[in-house]
C-alpha cells in the first residue's frame, strides 16, 4: 500500500512529527491551525470607511501579526527539516516494511495453525477446486486470466499463468 514516494515521505513526516523532540514553540505551532482569525487579511475586508484612522492601527497590527506568523513558519519549518533526512525515510521505511513483514507472518502463523470460522472456503496453493457442471471453464495455456460460462453470462477471474 505504501509502494508510492509521496505516501512514505507523508507518513515519515507524520512520525517525525509525533515522535520527535521538537522544542515546544515548534510543536504549539505545528498543533494549532493557521485560520481566517490568523490571517484575516486574506479573508475579511479591514476598510470600512476612508481613511480612518482605527483603519490604519488594525492594518498595521495585521501587518505585524502577519510578520510575526511568518517568522514563527519559518522557524519551525526550519527545525522540522533539521529532523529529515534521506537516511531517516530510508530507516523509517524499513521499519515499517519490517513491522508489516512480522504482522503478516504472525497472522499467516495464526491462519494456519488455528481453526478460522470460514477457513475450509480459503482457496490456496494447494486446494482443489471442483466446478459444478452447469459452468464451464476456459484457459489457455500460459493466460492469467480463465473464463467461466454459465449459460449466456462470463466471468474473467484471474489465475496463475503456471495453472
Amino acid at each position: 500500500p505504501e509502494q508510492s514516494l509521496d505516501v512514505a515521505l507523508a507518513k515519515y513526516l507524520n512520525d517525525v512529527l509525533l515522535e520527535s523532540s521538537l522544542s515546544q514553540e515548534a510543536d504549539c505551532f505545528f498543533r494549532a491551525a493557521v485560520t481566517k482569525h490568523s490571517r484575516p487579511e486574506r479573508y475579511f475586508s479591514s476598510k470600512t470607511s476612508l481613511g480612518s484612522s482605527s483603519d490604519e492601527v488594525a492594518d498595521l497590527a495585521t501587518e505585524v501579526k502577519g510578520r510575526e506568523l511568518a517568522a514563527k513558519l519559518s522557524t519551525s519549518a526550519t527545525e522540522l527539516a533539521s529532523k529529515i533526512s534521506a537516511a531517516g525515510l530510508r530507516k523509517h521505511m524499513a521499519a515499517r516494511a519490517k513491522q508489516l513483514r512480522e504482522e503478516q507472518e504472525k497472522s499467516a502463523r495464526k491462519f494456519l495453525t488455528e481453526r478460522v470460522v470460514g477457513a475450509e472456503q480459503v482457496v490456496r496453493t494447494t486446494s482443489f477446486v471442483c466446478v459444478p457442471s452447469q459452468i464451464a471453464c476456459h484457459c489457455e495455456k500460459g493466460a492469467a486470466v480463465a473464463q467461466f460460462k454459465r449459460g449466456s453470462e462470463t466471468l474473467n477471474l484471474p489465475i496463475s499463468p503456471t495453472a
